[in-house]
């Protein structure tokens, strides 16, 4: 019963943990062509636009916007795009994904499928909404290997 009980306490603390860090690393999940990019050719054409606010309960939410689609230019050749803002209190965060496919049709039910894919992301606090003192050099522009701390 003991062993029970650890091994459930370590799954439920470890989903816990997860679902805490899905908001701000749940991108990849969301673009799979960043993880896969072949897969632009075979998905059809899209469009999507997606608002929202994360875990409603707290007194200031995240709040997370996304666009982004799957576009074909020819028969082989797609692209696909996302834009993602995720926003929480002085934290703002962009994150755009970009992929490429290309199909080779090898016989009428076999293709020969690659891509490429580009990822960036972009932290940004906002210090003009920061409570308290702004006195740290970091924070003011300065030079961070110059920071005293102490």
């Amino acid at each position: 019963m003991k062993k029970l009980v650890i091994i459930l306490t370590i799954v439920v603390v470890g989903k816990t943990s997860f679902a805490q860090d899905l908001h701000f690393g749940y991108f990849q999940k969301n673009h799979n062509y960043i993880l896969n990019p072949a897969m632009v050719v075979h998905d059809p054409e899209q469009v999507f636009l997606e608002y929202g606010r994360k875990w409603a309960g707290l007194a200031s939410p995240p709040e997370e916007f996304q666009v982004g689609g799957v576009f074909h230019s020819s028969k082989r050749l797609s692209f696909a795009g996302l834009v993602n803002r995720s926003a929480s209190g002085v934290l703002n965060m962009y994150h755009y994904g970009i992929s490429t496919g290309y199909k080779v049709n090898l016989a009428p039910n076999q293709t020969l499928s690659a891509g490429l894919s580009t990822y960036l992301k972009n932290n940004i606090i906002d210090t003009d909404n920061i409570v308290g003192n702004l006195s740290d050099p970091v924070l003011n522009g300065g030079n961070y290997n110059r920071a005293k701390f102490g």
